[in-house]
């Protein structure tokens, strides 16, 4: 998985920098990524550009399929189990919810754009 996200990564022209030392499939890594993906989108919706927005929104989900929901969900589960503050339950919560709104979500929009309903 490390070395996918790494190729992910150069396909976007993104560079970890070297001081960071955490690997590729980090959780922060993982999310950072996604939150460039939609970023992408939100300029390809500003644009009125179908494609990009297209391209992009494929793009999300297959890094959701391939990667965020195969084990972002457990490792949140597992830190709802061991965390001792609030804090990091809420984080942990919040983040499960947003991976699952994403994992229906992304095709939903794919599929209205697709059927007409999500013209730009």
């Amino acid at each position: 998985p490390s070395q996918e996200i790494h190729r992910l990564f150069s396909k976007m022209g993104i560079v970890i920098p070297e001081e960071w030392h955490q690997p590729p499939d980090y959780i922060g890594v993982e999310l950072d990524f996604m939150r460039l993906l939609c970023e992408m989108e939100r300029e390809g919706w500003e644009k009125n550009d179908t494609d990009l927005v297209i391209k992009t929104l494929e793009m999300e989900k297959s890094f959701l399929e391939t990667h965020i929901t195969l084990w972002v969900p457990n490792f949140c589960e597992k830190m709802l189990e061991e965390a001792s503050e609030i804090f990091f339950k809420g984080i942990a919560r919040l983040t499960k919810a947003m991976v699952g709104y994403d994992k229906v979500f992304v095709p939903f929009i794919m599929k209205s754009i697709h059927s007409g309903l999500g013209d730009i």
